[in-house]
Formats: C-alpha cells, structure tokens, sequence
C-alpha cells in the first residue's frame, strides 16, 4: 500500500503542470477540470451511458479509478470511444478505441492513466523535489507526444513563478503557450503573458 500510495503522489505531482495548464484556462474561459466521457466524445452514445466511472482531465488524459475490489490478476471495466487511440503513460501500450468497453488489469502499484491521440501534455520528474515551489521552479518541463494517424499533435502549457500564488498573473510575467506538432518539429506560439523576445522560459 505504502508503494502504491508513493506512485500516486509522485505521479500527481508530475503532472502538476498539466493540471496547472488547464486550471488556468478553466479561469480565462470556464469549463470544468473533472469531464465525463461525453464532454469529450459528445457524439459517441456510448460515451454518453458510460456505466463505469472513467473520467477525462483536460481533452488529454482519461483515468479509469479501481474502485472495488477484484482480486488478483482481476481486470476493470473502462470504455474506449470509436476511432480512437489511447496509450498507457506507465506501460506505453496502445489501446485502439473501438466503441466497447475493455478489460484493464486492475494494477495495484500505478493508476490507470491513458493518453489520448493528438495530444501534448507537460511532464515535470517530481523526483527528488520536496516542494511544489522546488517543483516548477528547477526541473524542466517534458513534453509528452501521442501524434494522431496524420503524425500531427497539439497542446498547451502554462508557465508561472512558483505555482503557488498570483504575483506573475498580476505582474503580468506568466507565460502560456499553444503547442504543435507536424513534421517531426515542435512549435511554441505565446498565446498570453510576458514576451520574452522568442526566449522560453528557463526551464
């Protein structure tokens, strides 16, 4: 339990960034941080009577919590929309979406967390920081890249002083940037906050 406890927190905490991400969006346009499936897939009936619990954060990622006890080697319930593709940022495995639910191994040490395709997601190592502050401030931001069938992805990634308080909304010093992916090549484009000249922030 205690290592399955530490894996989630560690977790949580490397994906702050991403949650901090859409946090902001949420207070410049509303929207909700929790979506069901349909907000996403608003199209997909099955979607919409999902009977398990699986939920997005953001348009990126889809959670499936095991919330009852299955035994060993048990196995969850989690739906996948049609034509989609997912992929597993633990084990990187691909699920392909077919408008059924799947069978998950309802693995005990990490959550089950999928991304979804033509997405981008910012991903800071939590590893040995002891401190949110510690956090966004010295360890650089990774990009997760799940391109869609046409090799193309896009994102955003919020870029604050110490993800704590609102000095760099006030003084205007945050940075937000819209990302892309096509041809093997990554762009940034400054869609709000301080223009460093084309410079990214340091980390």
């Amino acid at each position: 339990y205690k290592e399955a406890a530490k894996n989630a927190l560690v977790l949580r905490m490397s994906l702050l960034r991403y949650f901090y991400t859409i946090f902001f969006e949420i207070s410049e346009n509303g929207g909700s941080f929790w979506r069901p499936l349909f907000f996403e897939f608003p199209e997909d009936n099955g979607a919409v009577n999902d009977p398990e619990h699986s939920f997005m954060i953001g348009k990126a990622l889809k959670f499936t919590p095991v919330l009852k006890s299955v035994g060993e080697n048990g196995t969850v319930d989690s739906y996948f929309p049609p034509n989609t593709k997912f992929i597993d940022i633990i084990t990187w495995e691909i699920i392909q979406g077919r408008g059924k639910i799947e069978q998950l191994p309802a693995r005990w040490d990490f959550p089950l967390i999928h991304m979804k395709e033509g997405t981008i997601i910012p991903y800071q190592a939590f590893a040995d920081a002891s401190t949110t502050d510690q956090l966004v401030k010295e360890r650089f931001i990774n990009l997760f890249i799940f391109p869609d069938h046409n090799k193309n992805a896009d994102g955003t990634v919020f870029v604050d002083s110490d993800g704590i308080s609102t000095f760099s909304l006030d003084t205007n010093t945050h940075q937000y940037y819209r990302l892309t992916f096509s041809d093997r090549m990554i762009r940034f484009v400054l869609v709000d906050g301080y223009d460093a000249g084309g410079r990214l922030d340091m980390n």
